[in-house]
């Protein structure tokens, strides 16, 4: 029992100053969606889409970190093509859902890099028409590895603004592609 108790006290003291030393944010942003759909059966070339963008995280110490984040279009990605007089257009609608892993490389007092590196879960709901009749509308989801990179620049003690670049792969009807996120926005950190 003693040697409980000196173990729960030890595991206290090491989170509280672990707790003490970090530092939690949120921030808001906006992301232009490419999608990379030239090695798929997609014949139509996607445009950019746009996102909304939400974080949060924690760095434990003045580097190392955790965040996660999720997104979703507010313009979809779209785009159309004419083969044999008959206009097909498709829609793009993505959700994403990150885990990662961060390094707070500081560059000078109010300038720095962060790396990431984790996992995405992304949901694509494609809607594909042809001459304005809807053909398929189909959902697809794909768990798998991602990365990017933010700089960033403090505006004052407690906000930043960012701007970053997010890879990550999506799934559809069986083929796999990329698709990226270049994302811009206001970061608020709290004690």
């Amino acid at each position: 029992m003693k040697k409980m108790i000196i173990a729960l006290v030890a595991l206290s003291t090491v989170t509280t100053v672990t707790m003490a030393e970090s530092k939690t944010y949120a921030s808001m942003g906006m992301a232009v969606e490419l999608i990379d759909e030239s090695d798929t059966e997609i014949s139509v070339d996607l445009q950019a889409g746009v996102a909304i963008e939400l974080k949060g995280g924690i760095f434990f110490d003045n580097n190392f970190g955790i965040e996660g984040s999720v997104s979703k279009s507010i313009k979809n990605a779209e785009g159309s093509e004419v083969f044999f007089n008959k206009n097909f257009s498709a829609e793009a609608d993505v959700r994403t859902i990150s885990l990662f892993g961060t390094y707070n490389y500081r560059l000078n007092s109010s300038f720095f890099i962060i790396p990431k590196i984790g996992f995405t879960h992304t949901n694509i709901d494609l809607n594909l028409k042809m001459d304005g009749d809807r053909l398929e509308n189909t959902e697809d989801s794909n768990s798998d590895f991602s990365y990017g990179v933010e700089a960033q620049y403090s505006l004052n003690s407690t906000t930043n603004i960012y701007m970053g670049y997010t890879l990550y792969n999506l799934e559809f009807d069986g083929s796999s592609f990329d698709g990226s996120h270049l994302s811009v926005g206001i970061q608020q950190y709290f004690k």
